[in-house]
């Protein structure tokens, strides 16, 4: 009997450790299936590697409107990610050395957040001392931008390049710097 619970312990270990490093793997996905916009207003074109990135405009963490036009001429991250979301944190450093040694270069980083809670998302920003633009709408997975991106799981980088075309999509880890190096020629 002894034997058989310890065999338990040891299986329910296992099954929490393995689960947590998939959760850390894949990143936060969409639990549960949420109302999507009605897909005749959604243009389901744009979202290819070539294609021009589809403009969007979202109030910033400072209440101004930010439009992906705005940075035309510029390499653009857009990085979707969430206060909430473990995986994104814990690449929010790779993402402050990226924003270091590409700023200054025509190149812009922008932070579309997922999350609910829009003053809980502010504070967070300011803590971490996120320097670049943010925006957020409050809508959690029914983010204008990430309906429009069909950003399914998180974090997720598009690059957009100085053309406002689509050089990278749904980039994760080292697949970000790498893409960057490649585009910014460091």
């Amino acid at each position: 009997m002894r034997n058989r619970l310890i065999d338990t312990k040891v299986l329910n270990t296992f099954i929490c450790i393995i689960s947590i490093m998939l959760l850390i793997v894949i990143g936060c996905k969409q639990a549960e299936q949420v109302p999507q916009t009605n897909s005749t207003t959604i243009e389901q074109i744009g979202l290819n590697i070539g294609e021009t990135a589809p403009n969007f405009t979202m109030n910033n963490q400072f209440g101004k409107p930010v439009s992906l036009k705005d940075f035309r001429g510029k390499v653009v991250v857009i990085d979707f990610w969430a206060t909430w979301c473990g995986p994104c944190v814990a690449s929010i450093p790779k993402i402050k050395e990226l924003n270091k040694k590409y700023s200054g270069d025509n190149f812009v980083l922008l932070g579309v957040s997922l999350d609910k809670d829009l003053e809980q998302w502010k504070s967070f920003i300011s803590q971490e001392q996120m320097d670049w633009t943010h925006i957020a709408d409050g809508q959690n997975w029914n983010n204008a931008v990430a309906v429009r991106y069909q950003i399914e799981s998180i974090p997720n980088v598009w690059i957009i390049d100085k053309e406002g075309k689509i050089v990278g999509k749904e980039l994760r880890g080292s697949a970000v710097e790498s893409a960057l190096t490649t585009i910014m020629g460091k």
